[in-house]
């Protein structure tokens, strides 16, 4: 973790700091852009988009923000099933 603390009104706050910082690990890495073999991979949701050059212009970045919203939806609905 980085080396610094905050302080907030509830402890429900902090955690959602931490979780978000990190540990700043390789495992930890969110998209790798490999520029030799044109292709981008979001780690989070383990998709692979194969022409790069789409991807650095902005034009296939729907593929990867379906993926995340739709992953999204799927952690909340499992977190709320999780509740009852």
């Amino acid at each position: 973790m980085l080396g610094f603390c905050l302080f907030f009104s509830s402890d429900l706050e902090i955690l959602c700091i931490v979780e978000q910082i990190g540990s700043g690990d390789r495992s930890e890495r969110i998209r790798t852009y490999n520029f030799p073999q044109g292709r981008v991979t979001d780690h989070r949701v383990g998709i692979t988009h194969h022409s790069i050059n789409d991807v650095m212009q902005g034009e296939s970045l729907d593929v990867f923000i379906d993926a995340l919203l739709l992953q999204q939806e799927m952690d909340a609905i499992a977190s709320f099933g999780s509740i009852e």
